[in-house]
């Protein structure tokens, strides 16, 4: 199909081209450079595999392209450091991911930093990116903390880009211990690594919309386990950014029922003694 669409199109531009400037402007010509943008834009493929909705997001202009944004949580529903995270009964392949947190308050301004979990099921938005939301948002795939770290004229200089001191000299790294203690998973990575500007994340989000009790962005993670890793109830998760701390949390499959029972017991603090 890809290669079908790709002929057509090469008729298309070829035929393209060989117009010329009507007297009255109708028909303007394409030039080869125009031709390859075009062509550029309708590829189908991205090193000979068909190109995904991801590689179309991530190929975006960092600074004025449209990032991926979605709904990740309610106000009050992500769990805190030593609470637990969950994975989904109908999910066979969960991951925890580690990112950096750009807090906002009610007039749209960053006020601060903190950490975030934004759990997945890959497997369920594997099969299909309209599953997303499914993937993305249930209860407890969340979880913030353990401290804001302000924003200050040492995370954002005056007159440079926003948050370009975080982006500079701030770090985050992951480890996934099982119920044993014993590590399964470790990875660590660069903030600077985050493609995307703060100000382009920020413009976005805010368009369009009334933050009136803010807003915590997540900011995309950088650190993805192997597809071999799979996270099982019984496992701690443990990220850290020295500047804020360490957010811990266990992990706990998610429940049929929500009362006020399984609510306290998910609730209940518990850390583990492992490094």
């Amino acid at each position: 199909l890809a290669d079908e669409f790709k002929n057509i199109l090469d008729r298309i531009i070829e035929a393209a081209r060989r117009l010329v400037t009507a007297p009255d402007g109708g028909a303007i010509a394409v030039t080869d450079v125009d031709a390859k943008e075009v062509k550029d834009l309708f590829d189908l493929t991205v090193n000979n595999k068909p190109k995904t909705a991801y590689d179309l997001v991530y190929a975006q202009d960092p600074v004025n392209g449209r990032p991926e944004i979605f709904y990740k949580a309610e106000p009050g529903t992500a769990a805190a450091t030593g609470e637990a995270v969950t994975i989904r009964p109908d999910s066979e392949l969960d991951v925890p991911e580690p990112e950096l947190v750009l807090v906002f308050n009610s007039t749209g301004k960053l006020v601060g930093y903190t950490m975030g979990n934004d759990m997945s099921s890959r497997d369920i938005e594997g099969q299909n990116p309209l599953y997303l939301p499914q993937a993305k948002v249930y209860y407890r795939s969340t979880a913030l903390g353990p401290f804001l770290y302000l924003d200050d004229e040492t995370t954002s200089h005056p007159g440079y880009p926003l948050g370009d001191g975080v982006k500079s000299k701030w770090k985050i790294s992951m480890k996934v211990f099982d119920s044993n203690k014993k590590v399964k998973f470790k990875g660590e990575t660069d903030i600077s690594a985050i493609k995307n500007t703060f100000e382009n994340l920020k413009g976005h989000l805010q368009k369009y919309q009334n933050m009136k009790n803010g807003a915590a962005l997540f900011t995309g993670t950088g650190i993805l386990p192997p597809s071999s890793f799979k996270l099982e109830e019984g496992d701690t998760v443990k990220m850290t950014i020295n500047e804020i701390g360490v957010l811990e949390n266990r992990v706990k499959k998610a429940p049929e029922t929500i009362n006020e029972a399984v609510e306290k017991e998910y609730a209940r603090a518990e850390f583990i003694q492992a490094a």
